[in-house]
Order: C-alpha cells, then sequence, then structure tokens
C-alpha cells in the first residue's frame, strides 16, 4: 500500500505541474487522501499489533521468572 500511495503522489505532482484540469486533480486529491488514510489506519492497527505481542511477551516473561525463582528459592525457606 505504501508504494501505491507513494506512486500517486507523484502522479497528482505531475498533474499538479503540468496544471491539468480541475477534474483530474481532485480525482487524484481524493485518491491520495483515500489512501492516506487508508495508510494511516494501517499503521495504528500494526503498532497496536505490536504493542500487544510485546506486552504478552513481557507478562510471559515475568511469569516464568517468578514461577523459577520460586521453584529455586523454595528450599530455604
Amino acid at each position: 500500500m505504501k508504494f501505491e500511495y507513494q506512486r500517486k503522489v507523484a502522479t497528482l505532482n505531475k498533474l499538479k505541474k503540468r496544471g491539468t484540469n480541475s477534474e483530474a486533480l481532485e480525482k487524484a486529491k481524493a485518491a491520495v487522501s483515500h489512501l492516506h488514510t487508508r495508510y494511516i489506519v494501517d499503521m495504528q492497527s500494526m503498532d497496536s499489533t505490536v504493542s500487544e505481542i510485546i506486552d504478552y511477551g513481557m507478562s510471559s516473561y515475568t511469569q516464568n521468572l517468578f514461577c523459577s525463582l520460586t521453584v529455586s528459592c523454595s528450599p530455604l525457606f
């Protein structure tokens, strides 16, 4: 999607330089805006997923560490 967005932005810039009719320019702007919104939503979704994976990994790591410490320290008590 990133490449499609970059391609549409490049097309929009070419249209601006050429001074084409306003209808084509507005269609290109709408396409770029739509792709930009989709791109932002996808990035936020990916960030959320990565955060959840990290949180899960940290909680799992903490639980495993606690269990191993409990087992190794239990003979002392």
